[in-house]
């Protein structure tokens, strides 16, 4: 039995809890104040707030809220708690349980009704829906659900006068006009399902007491004359049965001797209420079920949605790992996100969604006996950074419950599992990149498209043009790489002005037989980050051309045209990089190649200095996967610096650090000053 159905029924057993013993406290002062009738109606909180609890939870929408001081965000690779060797699940020994305990119920009780009809003997049809059966006790009787029929003891003509029978047929007529026998199947379906609770036993034989008193009540208002016949018929009903006190009827309505007699006539001597306190009682049941179901549903914990305003589409990729070794094709996925973009076919490993804030998604992986399951959904922050909660389950178990907070665009790391001796790692691993899609309007379908259709952008009179700021590695495509295919694309971006840039499309190819890169340098450029243009002070949109060299021997780099922003270069993982500057690497505990960037030239003539501080993602093997700019003093300076450095760093080599002896990928903040000598 699943984790949720347990939830289900605990939550519906402890809202029908409340509910029922509620109703025991309330049935005896609504009786005697407005009647039978009015205390068997509140009975309807019951099912209301069990059904009420289950529906989704009150959400509290929290609005984005401006602050006066800037809060940096912290990023932290996250690797969850180590699970145990054997992770015990108690879920499916609790539903066993349970279902045993159901099925003995529905035993007992189909064992029950079986063995009243055994006692009735055989039935001879009298008139109608009406049958005589060869034994007294336990009749009068309505039998069954389906097709209820009226049962009269063999000595009905002789125990009973004309009136009483009358009375006795009335009673019964009204138990079936009602559909009493299909409540009472429903109530014994609920003990069956809660057999576990005693409270639901007990509020069920009230309740089938309750029910009698409002058929009663009913027959008195049919017969107001007939009260002391009435009486006389109960008392000879319970005589007759005294010898059979054990019968009961689970599923149907009959004057069972278990009931309190004195009760049920102590009912006959009081007056029945007016039209106007029977309306008011029944006005007061409504409203006491309408209330105790609303807040059975309102008691549950309050579901809190972010407002994200006008924040658009989430872009989310996935790269999963198991073992330390990246999924190929013959693990199958599947995903419950109707939102899924893409698996990309050249990466097995890599799954690509678009998600509206708060939208669940689910991603499962399988192969033979094993089964990886990850749930979650983003909440974009008010900072700027984007939030994932999210569930980790191994075959159906949860392991483990990460939550992360990422910066837009700046991938994070997930690790469940245990390092072995050797260090190898074992368990699940996940590297996950959320960013905000650039149009803020559209469906993330909507985007996904416009970001595709190319459309004319006049690009911006700006005081500046755009930079690079914020920088993804692009993979060198293996079939492509195998091939020896190299070229140079030019990617246009439209840069809008908070530095997105969208939509990106391919400009040109050279030479146009390497068309086959086009799609990993969009790909790539699509999760940059950009300085937006100027004009007048103020950023604006611009569009710019980003030529993207894919060079298999990195020193001999082919020539781009002019009027576009800096090359950026793209090389083998395993090429060492060539030196963009003519000073020699330097040597440390952290950086194992290092090759300053070149001052620009502008900056030199205008005299502008400035330090940068760069937070770079390096992997396992040393090679900067990711530039981000951490922090720009002056703050204009990041405008002047920024595109050189994310430049020169990108073709470093660092030594990476290590995790119980073995390397493993992390980040580092690098600075770098900008300063003139008076040479």
């Amino acid at each position: 039995m699943s984790t949720e159905l347990l939830r289900i029924l605990a939550v519906a057993s402890v809202a029908s809890s409340i509910a029922m013993l509620l109703v025991l406290l309330l049935r005896r002062p609504m009786r005697s104040r407005f009647g039978a009738q009015a205390a068997y109606a509140i009975w309807c909180m019951v099912p209301l707030s069990a059904a009420m609890a289950l529906l989704p939870a009150p959400a509290v929408v929290l609005a984005p809220v401006a602050r006066g001081a800037a809060v940096t965000p912290v990023l932290l690779q996250m690797a969850a708690a180590t699970p145990p060797a054997w992770h015990f699940n108690p879920a499916p020994w609790i539903g066993g349980a349970w279902l045993l305990g159901a099925i003995a119920s529905m035993t007992l009780l189909m064992l029950q009704q079986r063995r009243f009809l055994r006692a009735l003997g055989r039935l001879s049809s009298v008139a109608g829906q009406v049958v005589r059966a060869e034994a007294s006790a336990g009749c009068p009787a309505l039998v069954g659900a389906w097709r209820p029929r009226i049962v009269v003891p063999a000595d009905f003509d002789e125990r009973f006068t004309a009136v009483e029978r009358a009375l006795i047929l009335a009673h019964e007529q009204l138990h079936r006009t009602r559909g009493d026998a299909q409540v009472n199947l429903l109530v014994a379906a609920v003990r069956c399902l809660f057999w576990f609770n005693p409270i639901v036993h007990i509020a069920a034989s009230r309740f089938r007491f309750d029910q009698e008193l409002a058929c009663d009540a009913l027959v008195l208002a049919r017969f107001p004359e007939a009260r002391r016949p009435y009486a006389d018929a109960m008392l000879k009903t319970q005589l007759a049965g005294e010898s059979r006190q054990e019968l009961g009827l689970p599923v149907g309505c009959y004057w069972q001797s278990s009931h309190p007699l004195k009760e049920r006539i102590s009912m006959l001597k009081q007056p029945l209420p007016g039209r106007a306190r029977s309306a008011l009682g029944l006005a007061i049941a409504a409203a006491m079920a309408i209330g105790g179901s609303y807040a059975a549903w309102a008691a549950q914990p309050a579901q809190v949605a972010h407002s994200v305003g006008t924040i658009g589409p989430i872009r989310a990729e996935l790269t999963l790992s198991i073992d330390g070794i990246p999924l190929d094709a013959s693990w199958r996925s599947h995903t419950t996100s109707v939102s899924i973009m893409q698996r990309d076919p050249a990466a097995p490993a890599m799954w690509r969604f678009g998600l509206r804030a708060g939208e669940p998604f689910s991603l499962a992986v399988d192969r033979a006996s094993e089964r990886w399951q990850l749930d979650g959904a983003t909440t974009p922050n008010a900072d700027g950074t984007i939030s994932l909660d999210s569930v980790l389950k191994h075959n159906d178990a949860v392991v483990a419950t990460p939550k992360l907070i990422v910066r837009d665009g700046e991938p994070a790391g997930v690790k469940v599992g245990d390092q072995a001796a050797d260090g190898a790692f074992k368990g699940f691993g996940a590297q996950i990149t959320l960013a905000r899609v650039g149009d803020k309007d559209a469906t993330p379908a909507a985007a996904a498209a416009k970001a595709t259709n190319a459309h004319a952008v006049a690009p911006a009179s700006s005081d500046a043009k755009a930079s690079y700021r914020s920088m993804r590695r692009i993979a060198y495509p293996p079939a492509q790489l195998a091939a020896g295919i190299e070229g140079v694309v030019y990617v246009k971006a439209h840069v809008n002005a908070d530095g997105t840039p969208a939509p990106v499309r391919v400009e040109r190819v050279d030479p146009p037989g390497a068309r086959a890169l086009a799609d990993a340098a969009t790909a790539g450029v699509t999760q940059w980050r950009f300085n937006p243009a100027e004009s007048a002070g103020k950023s604006v949109a611009s569009d710019e051309i980003i030529p993207v060299v894919f060079s298999l021997r990195p020193d001999k780099v082919p020539p781009v045209a002019g009027g576009t922003l800096d090359a950026i270069r793209v090389s083998p993982p395993d090429e060492a990089r060539a030196a963009s500057a003519d000073r020699p690497p330097s040597e440390d505990i952290t950086f194992r190649k290092m090759y300053p960037p070149k001052y620009p030239e502008q900056a030199i003539r205008d005299k502008k200095t400035g330090r940068l501080q760069f937070k770079v993602l390096v992997d396992e093997h040393g090679t900067p996967q990711s530039v981000d700019v951490e922090h720009s003093e002056p703050p204009e300076a990041v405008r002047t610096f920024a595109q050189a450095s994310v430049e020169a760093i990108m073709q470093w080599r660092f030594n990476p650090g290590l995790e119980n002896g073995a390397p493993h990928a992390g980040y580092v903040l690098v600075p770098i000053d900008f300063a003139l000598s008076d040479d």
